[in-house]
């Protein structure tokens, strides 16, 4: 409904002087590339912690605990989502997505996959900072500089 509504359908964006624009053009920005390549780590952690969960569920014989650890990730995005969002940041976007990014792996509940129950309690300090980290991401996003297209040369 939102995309067939007429203003939807006659808005169209101001493109910005010097810039690739096009299908791909922020798509070839170097630096975004290079924020795609870091956050793969945090994806296949998230990817990691869901297969985590069943085979500590498989283990304990508590199939609930599958759904708990990954519930409990997600709470603790949403709470270091509001405490990120209710709090004024005195260092730049990208030192906050640089510390926000390394945090969780100083927290590495399953060194000890035996305590259920502490796994489960410590996978929400990782979930508090998933949420600053995709805010920064996409701050960060935002603010990269696109490459200016080449210059082309006149034949005459």
């Amino acid at each position: 409904m939102v995309v067939l509504a007429p203003p939807s359908r006659r808005w169209r964006s101001t493109p910005s002087v010097g810039t690739l624009h096009g299908p791909v053009g922020r798509l070839t920005s170097p630096g975004l590339l290079l924020l795609f390549v870091s956050l793969t780590g945090i994806a296949f952690a998230i990817g990691a912690m869901n297969v985590w969960s069943i085979a500590i569920a498989e283990d304990h014989e508590q199939d609930m605990l599958s759904g708990i650890i990954p519930a409990a990730f997600s709470t603790g995005s949403l709470l270091g989502g509001l405490v990120y969002g209710r709090r004024t940041w005195s260092r730049t976007t990208a030192d906050r997505l640089i510390i926000a990014s390394g945090v969780p792996r100083r927290v590495a509940p399953a060194r000890n996959p035996a305590r259920a129950v502490r796994g489960t309690a410590a996978i929400a300090v990782p979930g508090a900072f998933l949420t600053v980290v995709v805010a920064c991401a996409h701050v960060t996003t935002d603010a990269l500089p696109l490459r200016a297209e080449p210059a082309r040369r006149m034949r005459g």
